[in-house]
Parts: structure tokens; C-alpha cells; sequence
């Protein structure tokens, strides 16, 4: 995900598409898609159990790092290549910023008290 992307604006983009008559569709990663409502609908699904998990995460009182650690644990490559423009910390600010609008600030207390920040 980029910077400036919304998590709660792809979901709600997928379920308004989601609401048409269709099944074959053309995706520009994959290509040709024979079940693409499929597809869309199980993209959906990860993206709201994804929102779901950073909160409960962050609610158990994980750092954006320490999420972003446990939910993708996988190098990324992708990250590097593009001067950390696509980054899963990306989502997970976004996910934050949009249930608890002062999460930035907490994120620095929390590192603050955990001796992580000089």
C-alpha cells in the first residue's frame, strides 16, 4: 500500500463492485481471472480481517513496528526497491489513523516508555 491509501476506501470500493452481475474479469497483477467475484470478495475479506487484527493488536498495546512484524513477517523486497514508498506500515497507519485519529502520538509515548526512543 502506498502513502495517502485508504484501507476503508478499498473495501468500499470492492462491495460497490461486488454488487454487479459478473464473474470473468481482467486484474493487473494475475491477468485473466475466470472467477474474479470470487476473487474480489475474498480480497474483501482480507482487508477487513486485516483492519481487525491491527486494532486488536494495537489495543494489546503492539507498536505500529511490532504489528507490522507480526502481520508480515515475510522480507519484502518491494519495500526497498521502491525507497519504502510501498510499505506495510502504510496500512497500518491507516487502519490507526482512522479508529484512534491520536495514534501517532501514542505510538511515541508507548516507544518512549518502552526505552525504545533516546
Amino acid at each position: 500500500m502506498l502513502p495517502g491509501e485508504s484501507v476503508s476506501v478499498a473495501i468500499e470500493s470492492l462491495s460497490r463492485v461486488l454488487m454487479f452481475d459478473f464473474q470473468e474479469m481482467f486484474c493487473s497483477h494475475l491477468g485473466y481471472v475466470e472467477d474474479g467475484k470470487t476473487l474480489l470478495r475474498k480480497k474483501k475479506e482480507w482487508l477487513q480481517d486485516l483492519q481487525n487484527e491491527i486494532i486488536i493488536l494495537y489495543k494489546q498495546g503492539c507498536s505500529k513496528n511490532e504489528i507490522s512484524q507480526k502481520l508480515f513477517p515475510k522480507a519484502q523486497p518491494l519495500i526497498s526497491v521502491s525507497d519504502h514508498q510501498w510499505n506495510p506500515i502504510h496500512i497500518i497507519n491507516d487502519v490507526l489513523h482512522e479508529v484512534f485519529p491520536d495514534s501517532l502520538q501514542n505510538s511515541v509515548q508507548r516507544s518512549v516508555e518502552k526505552g525504545s526512543m533516546k
